[in-house]
């Protein structure tokens, strides 16, 4: 009986307590997952968040869809426009681009730089070069290059 008087009294004075810290504590819990997503954003133009790896997005054929020179768009070298770009997972680079009167293939290497927010592209027997990743999704990739004072952006969108 005492028992049963004492979990009455308990349950009717401190229930409601109970309650607001359960709750308070799945605010919080919600809170520290939404920080940890928002501050998972390694790229200025995205993705906030994926669960596939940088390699993995990066590593498959992708196509120029748009350049931008200063924020403006400009035209390339149509055999720049036309050629297929392949980032291997093996991290082997190819280019493969055809003209009107040309055709050529290049091969080289790639590799992450600077915490993985560059990339560094170098082909045999040419130069490297290295590009800021302004965005990295599975469809879509987002190249800066840094040419005296200027941007240029190419943006790729998957093959």
């Amino acid at each position: 009986m005492v028992v049963t008087t004492f979990r009455h009294i308990f349950n009717s004075c401190y229930a409601p307590y109970i309650v607001i810290m359960n709750i308070m504590k799945r605010i919080a819990f919600i809170l520290s997952i939404s920080l940890t997503l928002i501050a998972c954003n390694k790229y200025e133009d995205g993705p906030a968040f994926s669960l596939l790896t940088k390699k993995t997005r990066l590593a498959r054929s992708w196509v120029i869809a748009e350049t931008l020179f200063n924020d403006e768009p400009i035209q390339l070298n149509g055999n720049i426009m036309n050629s297929v770009y392949t980032f291997g997972k093996d991290n082997e680079y190819t280019v493969q681009g055809s003209g009107s009167q040309t055709s050529f293939n290049l091969i080289g290497t790639w590799q992450f730089v600077n915490d993985k927010e560059g990339l560094l592209v170098s082909i045999d027997g040419g130069g490297t070069t290295t590009y800021r990743i302004s965005r990295l999704k599975n469809s879509s990739l987002w190249l800066k290059e840094d040419i005296g004072g200027s941007t240029l952006l190419y943006k790729y969108i998957a093959q």
